[in-house]
């Protein structure tokens, strides 16, 4: 069994073999595709090895890799099956279970009726929804996401998952554990389902997870000049819009959409710098 294949090739890349005359990237192609053929020319012996999405880390690595199988496919396709170990309908299954002791299905399909009804009411008085927010489809999905958001797990599986040091089914694990303990400390009277509004960015573990572990140092930057600040006494873009909000007894719906918009934009990179306009926080806004 061999797992982490793709990893192990970009590693494999920077270092020279023992003699020398190749990268161990190169060689460690070559040692897997005399192996493939030698299980498969072999009666007791079967050969497991994993590989990640196109999306997912490491990318391109694995799509180089299987470029090289495509080589001795003819050798080992009588003999091989590929499984998928999650396809995407089932993160929210995995997740739930490995973070939740019980889940309360008679509640899912309550809150999702209630979510649907909602987007109903709010498309009838003209809001800009996605079309899809009505459908039958999406209240299952809702049902079968509780108690996450099924724009959370989407947002997390097809955007974020696709930085280089993000692990999708690890890395989401550890990410939704914050925030779930984090929620769990804070108890927000309107919380029914867990929503990317609900990533307490304030929490130095979640915002260390979506900046610094994924190599973007600088968006730190960004979640304290645009979204939360750590300072006592100085307020943040978002806290700054949200007081008026706030001392009326609404939610923080500025601090709400900056943190959706954060992490829609957490693949991309961003420039700071002496010559960056208005500072750091100023290319969020932009």
């Amino acid at each position: 069994m061999i797992d982490e294949v793709a990893e192990y090739l970009r590693k494999g890349r920077g270092v020279k073999s023992a003699s020398g005359g190749t990268m161990v990237a190169e060689q460690t192609v070559a040692f897997l595709m005399d192996l493939i053929k030698f299980a498969a020319e072999s009666t007791k012996a079967v050969l497991v090895y994993t590989l990640a999405d196109a999306r997912d880390a490491f990318g391109k690595e694995t799509e180089e890799f299987r470029q090289e199988l495509i080589e001795v496919r003819s050798v080992s396709a009588r003999q091989e099956h590929v499984l998928t170990p999650a396809a995407e309908n089932e993160i929210s299954a995995i997740v739930a279970h490995r973070l939740f002791g019980h889940i309360d299905k008679s509640v899912a399909q309550e809150i999702a009726g209630q979510f649907a009804d909602y987007y109903a009411r709010m498309i009838g008085q003209g809001v800009d929804l996605p079309a899809r927010a009505t459908r039958p489809e999406f209240r299952t999905e809702m049902a079968l996401d509780y108690p996450f958001h099924p724009e959370l797990l989407t947002t997390l599986n097809r955007k974020t998952s696709t930085i280089p040091n993000f692990q999708k089914t690890r890395g989401v694990l550890r990410l939704l554990a914050q925030v779930v303990r984090d929620l769990w400390r804070e108890r927000p009277g309107d919380c029914y389902l867990i929503a990317p509004h609900h990533l307490g960015l304030a929490d130095e573990g979640i915002a260390s997870d979506l900046t610094s572990r994924l190599d973007r140092p600088a968006f730190k930057q960004v979640i304290e000049a645009d979204i939360t600040s750590p300072r006592a006494g100085t307020l943040s873009h978002a806290q700054d819009v949200d007081r008026d909000w706030v001392d009326a007894g609404k939610p923080p719906y500025g601090q709400r959409v900056a943190t959706t918009v954060f992490l829609h934009s957490c693949q991309r990179r961003i420039q700071t710098g002496p010559f960056s306009r208005g500072g750091p926080g100023q290319g969020a806004r932009d």
